[in-house]
């Protein structure tokens, strides 16, 4: 029984292994030599040339400070909004509502969020009008951590919630019962067994902030000092939150106006234009099977991950690869990863077709998924398997019908959380993604070169109606599947 347990898990191992090794290690290998090339021989001097360039030292810096900033506004903001659902007395509505608030930027592609920003808090914006003046400084520190906060805020809430959730609540009433202060109880009982979770929001944050190139290029500015006060001008977790949802509201509002913000009169020009694009249902049905493809090999990839490093017995170096590998997902930008793909999938059966985009989907989001999944699976009760071995189960039927069915819940948010990325990626699939692959995302990259901002919001429209619809289902799905274990 042990043997064959140990083939199981080795052969999951193995498969999952192998996935990232063709298409994370090689290719990223394949690159960093690449970068070493120059005039046919090998040599460092690409790397003296970006290291000693003018203003490099100072954009290191600026980068670093600014996403130490963002990831922790953002996990405090997660951690006050996922206590406020699943340790407050507040009404289950507005719980709900904070639940979904606090996912919608997700749902629409990163490449949206400077426009957005512009198009609200710009001189000419919309929440600048209705508020009589600029709020801020749009280009520079203010709005970088602005849209760094919508831009991460998702990922740490998923992440601490879906934590949260397996935290017996039992523990706070013993704490009580045992005479303990407030401040113990919420100290020893919520904070303590979540350090792990925090500082794995931390980290994912910092890395979101540090490597994304859409927001600063779109609101950075001349960024070359930080602004000390800002926090006592973002904090509050409800307040915030709405400042956050407000960004989204100029899209709804600039594609069904003349021109914006010359001639505010009501039109559906715009609208028909883009749903008169005969290329356009070809583009969305490709980003809905690569969506789809994604989350379905995504999760089943995450879940086998998971399972060898929380549910096995394989020994500490075998499942520190796994973990090295979630770190290398975490760390590299999208865009090394599509361009590594690139370099070495060019001129093979894989180049410009949509398997070679799920696949760069599924390497490129494998870090969030994996440590959600991993800390479900942690959190429940570690001698199922070997209740089951003593009743003649084998490991693969008690993962079957006993963790699987208690792990559900999470598989479907991580199949969610797939789905929805797939749908709003654009900064790796831009370097793989050929005429007959093109998917919304690069559509809008492509509009953008043009300045068709109108089109660009219509089309973020879309994707945000088939994320809502996508997130309002699986959610369902999976508070079925949590009533159901409760029982």
């Amino acid at each position: 029984m042990k043997q064959k347990k140990e083939l199981e898990i080795k052969g999951i191992f193995l498969a999952v292994t192998l996935l990232f090794l063709a298409f994370l290690i090689l290719p990223l290998c394949r690159l960093f030599f690449k970068s070493f090339e120059k005039g046919g021989s090998l040599t460092p001097e690409n790397y003296f040339d970006v290291l000693t360039g003018r203003g490099f030292l100072t954009s290191f810096g600026n980068s670093v400070w600014i996403s130490i900033c963002g990831s922790l506004l953002s996990t405090l903001l997660a951690f006050l909004l996922a206590y406020t659902i699943h340790y407050s007395s507040l009404p289950a509505l507005y719980k709900k509502f904070i639940r979904k608030a606090a996912l919608i930027p997700m749902l629409l592609p990163t490449i949206t969020y400077g426009f957005a920003i512009i198009y609200s808090f710009g001189k000419q914006g919309l929440i600048t009008k209705l508020a009589g003046r600029q709020l801020f400084d749009l280009y520079g520190f203010y709005g970088l951590l602005l849209g760094y906060l919508i831009y991460t805020l998702p990922v740490s809430f998923l992440l601490v919630s879906n934590t949260m959730e397996y935290i017996d609540k039992k523990f706070s009433i013993v704490s009580q019962i045992m005479g303990d202060n407030r401040w113990q109880t919420f100290w020893g009982t919520v904070v303590r067994p979540l350090s792990g979770t925090l500082a794995a929001s931390f980290v994912q944050c910092f890395f979101l902030c540090f490597t994304d190139y859409g927001i600063p290029a779109s609101v950075g500015g001349q960024y070359q000092v930080v602004a000390p006060l800002l926090y006592n001008e973002m904090l509050g977790s409800i307040l915030t939150l709405l400042l956050v949802l407000s960004v989204f509201a100029v899209i709804f509002l600039v594609p069904f106006v003349e021109e914006w913000p010359y001639q505010v009169s009501f039109t559906t020009e715009h609208l028909i234009s883009v749903l008169k694009d005969k290329s356009l249902l070809g583009v969305y049905k490709n980003s809905l099977t690569a969506a789809f493809l994604t989350a379905l090999i995504g999760s089943l990839t995450t879940y086998g991950a998971a399972l060898s490093t929380a549910r096995s017995q394989l020994p500490e170096k075998v499942k520190r690869v796994i973990e090295n590998i979630s770190l290398i997902t975490n760390t590299i930008p999208g865009m090394v990863i599509g361009i590594a793909h690139m370099l070495i999938f060019s001129g093979t059966s894989l180049q410009n077709t949509l398997f070679l985009i799920i696949i760069c989907n599924v390497i490129h989001y494998f870090s969030t998924p994996y440590l959600m999944m991993k800390n479900s699976l942690e959190k429940m009760n570690s001698a199922w398997e070997t209740t089951a071995m003593l009743m003649g189960d084998t490991w693969l039927k008690t993962i079957v019908r006993v963790v699987t069915p208690n792990a559900m819940a999470t598989i479907l948010e991580v199949f969610s959380y797939y789905f929805v990325n797939a749908m709003v990626t654009v900064s790796a699939v831009i370097f793989i993604a050929g005429a007959r692959t093109m998917v919304i995302t690069t559509k809008i990259k492509e509009l953008q070169y043009y300045t068709k901002y109108n089109e660009i919001f219509v089309l973020s429209i879309f994707i945000l109606t088939t994320n809502l619809l996508a997130k309002t289902l699986f959610s369902y799905l999976a508070t079925d599947r949590k009533k159901t274990r409760q029982k």
